[in-house]
């Protein structure tokens, strides 16, 4: 690990001081679920993770290795450098051209001209929250391509969800060359689901603070109401990246406090079609993080900074 160039990112766990104001700045009912939240958050900072990374690549290394295969395909999703597949290649090239410089990497787009049966292509990410995604990749390869081919994700962080949901789809009638797919050693995060923590109640109560999160952009009715339930969300973000609000509580995280006052500025802002300027009461979780107060992006939070949005 020692001779891979690496990014040199700043370190974002929970901000211990502000966590004592927002509790103190929570209405009372809700103290007590913002409280066992905070206890049960996991922060994974850029060495746990680069650790994690090298056991995924390590075991796509075996696994070329024991099919005997020189060469691999690296799917080039959509908008693949400005997004945490493409920054994951990056790490992937230069481990395996530290562990084994001998297996070429090829770069291709959804044209697959070069690829022969029993090719291994390769799909990235960083993280596999729903799997939904990550799916729809595989499908992409499945359409695009005529061959029977051997689908490797090389991704350090999943969940039994995402799983359960490729291994289902692999085994639909859509799967027409009959593809395999292989899932690289990972470090499963079904633990830091917010529902082995909070009841429905208690996830109902939290999510009554939190009308209508998505401040810039109304997706369709159907997000508002899975967003609402808190259900499905993990306790967990990166210092590389706080995820989406269908992964996580971004909301909570960025700091808008659960109480009164925010509830009554989320209210204003819907009954002016999100047009205000009203200011919501932030007080950032997690450290060396700034929110913006009148227009919080839950889609794509800013902080931690993702380090491939960068390169844009």
């Amino acid at each position: 690990m020692k001779h891979i160039k690496i990014d040199k990112l700043g370190d974002y766990p929970l901000n211990k001081k502000n966590i004592k104001k927002f509790i103190n700045e929570s209405d009372d009912d809700v103290k007590p679920i913002v409280k066992k939240i905070i206890k049960n958050t996991k922060y994974i900072n850029f060495n746990e993770f680069m650790k994690e990374l090298y056991k995924s690549v390590n075991y796509l290394l075996k696994y070329l290795k024991k099919n005997k295969k020189q060469v691999f395909y690296v799917y080039k999703t959509k908008e693949f450098e400005n997004k945490s597949n493409g920054w994951i290649y990056k790490y992937l090239q230069y481990m395996m051209n530290f562990l084994e410089p001998n297996i070429k990497i090829h770069l291709i787009d959804n044209s697959f001209i070069k690829i022969m049966n029993d090719d291994f292509i390769i799909l990235t990410d960083d993280c596999i929250y729903t799997g939904n995604q990550m799916r729809n990749n595989v499908r992409d390869i499945n359409k695009n391509i005529k061959k029977k081919v051997k689908i490797f994700i090389v991704c350090p962080f999943l969940t039994s969800q995402s799983i359960d949901l490729l291994n289902y789809w692999m085994n639909t009638s859509e799967n027409i060359n009959n593809n395999e797919l292989i899932i690289s050693k990972h470090k499963n995060i079904d633990k830091y689901l917010i529902d082995k923590f909070l009841n429905f109640e208690e996830r109902s109560l939290l999510a009554s603070y939190y009308g209508n999160l998505n401040l810039e952009v109304i997706i369709n009715d159907d997000d508002d109401i899975y967003y609402t339930t808190f259900n499905g969300n993990y306790l967990l973000y990166f210092n590389h990246k706080l995820a989406d609000y269908l992964s996580t509580i971004s909301l909570f995280y960025m700091g808008v406090v659960p109480n009164k006052y925010n509830k009554k500025i989320f209210e204003k802002r819907v009954e002016s079609g999100f047009k205000g300027q009203l200011k919501f009461q932030v007080i950032p979780l997690i450290s060396n993080c700034l929110y913006n107060e009148t227009n919080i992006n839950v889609n794509k939070p800013v902080c931690p900074p993702p380090p491939y949005k960068n390169q844009s």
